[in-house]
């Protein structure tokens, strides 16, 4: 979901159509790959005409996300469930 318009001092909000295949962006994911933030679920792609597919682990709840991956914790930002966000000093 993203502000769409101002009425007032109310803003409105509502579902971006995707492109592809007719579904709805409905699925909320902010990383700088999913710009406007949002995927949707049906075929894993931004509502952008360039989007790539994503991998099916971005629609999954966080913990299975983990699991998918291998890691502890899946970082969303990191760019890539191949390389998870490395430990830092002292973890």
């Amino acid at each position: 979901m993203i502000q769409l318009f101002t009425h007032g001092r109310d803003p409105m909000y509502g579902l971006l159509e995707c492109p592809h295949c007719g579904g709805w962006a409905s699925h909320s994911i902010v990383t700088p790959e999913t710009r406007p933030g949002v995927l949707c679920p049906d075929c894993r792609r931004t509502p952008d005409l360039e989007s790539p597919v994503f991998p099916e682990w971005y629609t999954d709840p966080p913990s299975t996300a983990a699991q998918a991956t291998g890691s502890d914790a899946v970082d969303r930002t990191s760019g890539s469930a191949e390389h998870p966000r490395e430990p830092a000093v002292g973890e």
